[in-house]
């Protein structure tokens, strides 16, 4: 009964996020089609936390409208729109002349249709358990091999990194790239190359590296774009600050605001921090380096790995990709990782997938 309320519950929302979420993707349309722009005055900027993993950002700007009627509106934007506004003071806004309460911030106007598309998922999610709910141990095993599959792909982890023009990228932020290497030029980094791997599948993402003043630790910038069906049920990109540090010891210290990477556990010889997400670069690049500080005061003597050229940069990637890919074929995936992916303990039935998954992956070593 408890199931069954539960997916009941999922209609109940699914609608109203459909009822909504149609709202929202009628009037951005409108927006794009019949929308006039203008430059606004940021008067206030602030963000907060939405979920335990996410992070919302919010200008508040005045403007004026063709007809002369002043507004002030709280626009919610990308985290690159909010620095780029909360820096110069100024945004451009695009607004609706017989509506500006419809309104959007930014250089251009985004189709919002993920609020109606994940209605519309979860709607028919909550319909069609209730239809199939017979077959959920099919689906059961079927998850159990998926994620059996997803630890061996990570088992088998190859890259092949080469240096790339970021300019050609233009499908990801190339604002917080930008925004990023000054802040980081500002803490005496220095650029060293954009790099791609050859070898990822999925859309295209690739690496701004700078090198820190001690010549060894690494301040790594990347935005991961989504792919577009899953950018329609509603997931957010990542636009990750990562700082790290190889030592002459064989270990690494790790910092870096990819919170959902820390679900994962890590190989013994890496200490890594995940943050939170939108954790600001200079709050992680201070941790970094007090974590730098323990682990001296740790392995005295011990001196980070010098990166100076492109070809130092790709050993150090590569390396690091193997030591991970060794460390899962080994650990697979623990029963406490299944519970930070799903987000909530599981109780028995977790230990039995977990089980599954264990001996799903075993098998597939072995065939290996």
């Amino acid at each position: 009964m408890k199931k069954v309320l539960s997916f009941l519950f999922l209609i109940i929302i699914g609608g109203g996020l459909t009822y909504t979420g149609y709202n929202e993707w009628q009037d951005s349309k409108k927006l794009a089609a019949e929308g006039k722009s203008t430059i606004g005055k940021v008067t206030h900027h602030y963000t907060h936390k939405a979920r335990k993993s996410s992070r919302k950002y919010n200008l508040v700007v005045a403007f004026e409208t063709e007809n002369k009627e002043a507004r002030k509106k709280t626009i919610r934007v990308d985290s690159s729109v909010y620095y780029s506004a909360s820096s110069s003071g100024t945004v451009q806004v695009h607004y609706l002349p017989n509506n500006p309460d419809v309104v959007q911030a930014g250089s251009r106007v985004e189709i919002e249709y993920g609020g109606f598309v994940l209605g519309l998922v979860f709607l028919g999610f909550g319909v069609g358990v209730l239809a199939l709910y017979g077959g959920s141990a099919v689906f059961y095993k079927g998850s159990a091999k998926a994620i059996a599959k997803g630890v061996q792909v990570l088992s088998e982890m190859k890259s092949q990194y080469r240096t790339v023009n970021g300019r050609e990228f233009k499908h990801l932020d190339l604002g917080f790239y930008d925004y990023r290497r000054r802040e980081l030029e500002a803490q005496g980094f220095v650029f060293l190359e954009d790099t791609e791997d050859a070898l990822h599948k999925g859309p295209r993402v690739f690496f701004r590296t700078l090198v820190g003043p001690d010549g060894g630790t690494l301040g790594i910038l990347y935005h991961h774009r989504l792919s577009a069906l899953l950018r329609m049920l509603g997931a957010k990109d990542s636009k990750v600050m990562e700082f790290e540090t190889g030592f002459s010891n064989g270990q690494y210290v790790i910092t870096s605001n990819a919170e959902d990477a820390g679900k994962l556990d890590s190989p013994e010889v890496i200490d890594a921090l995940w943050l939170p997400h939108g954790t600001a670069l200079p709050l992680v690049h201070r941790a970094h380096e007090q974590r730098l500080q323990a682990f001296r005061q740790k392995y005295p003597g011990v001196e980070p790995v010098p990166v100076k050229t492109a070809a130092d940069l790709h050993r150090f990637q590569t390396e690091l990709d193997r030591i991970k890919s060794e460390f899962r074929k080994r650990h697979g995936l623990s029963k406490g990782e299944l519970q930070r992916i799903a987000g909530q303990d599981g109780g028995e039935a977790m230990v039995i997938l977990q089980q599954d998954v264990a001996k799903d992956h075993a098998e597939r070593q072995k065939a290996a």
